[in-house]
């Protein structure tokens, strides 16, 4: 299943230091080298020297764990946003940030998208190729055979759009520079 998770990012006078606060939850090493990735990013982005700046991202999420680099393009466009004062709160963004400023591709990203709708999101913003996605039916059929019950699963999947299987706006993305234009 997808998880949102809220991100609020900070961008104040200080010494270079970056923190990932995930409060109670468990992080792997992956979304904290995301948030580095994504500061340099950003910088070189809007061509600004952060070396006399913390940024701190606070993650907040209805879950245990978070791990993995998905969270990397909303980091690096949260550092932008942070940087001029803005705030975005109907758009959601699934990707991991590259050094260059690309947007790479992730995992499940129908679930993500299913999540991020019932969250009240307006507009969700995918990695380039990943607005089709596999949707699973699962159906089980079950007979009974000399008193004892049967039961078989078959799982019939097809390409969907997503955007419409979750009736919200979907938009590729493929760098940083076309994300923060949402």
């Amino acid at each position: 299943n997808g998880v949102v998770a809220n991100l609020s990012t900070t961008v104040k006078p200080g010494s270079g230091k970056i923190l990932v606060d995930t409060s109670s939850l468990l992080n792997y090493p992956d979304t904290q080298l995301s948030g580095r990735i994504a500061a340099k990013v950003a910088s070189d982005y809007a061509k600004v020297n952060l070396s006399n700046v913390d940024i701190t991202y606070v993650i907040i999420a209805n879950a245990s764990m978070i791990e993995g680099p998905s969270a990397g393009a909303s980091m690096a466009v949260s550092v932008l946003l942070a940087l001029n004062n803005k705030t975005n709160g109907h758009v959601a963004i699934t990707g991991t940030i590259n050094p260059d400023g690309t947007i790479g591709r992730v995992g499940a990203v129908l679930e993500k998208a299913r999540s991020a709708k019932e969250h009240g999101i307006e507009i969700f913003l995918v990695p380039e190729g990943q607005i089709n996605s596999e949707d699973s039916k699962k159906t089980r059929t079950c007979s009974t055979v000399g008193g004892m019950e049967i039961c078989r699963i078959t799982y019939q999947s097809k390409t969907v759009d997503i955007g419409k299987i979750v009736n919200m706006t979907v938009y590729e993305v493929s760098n940083i520079g076309e994300a923060y234009g949402y």
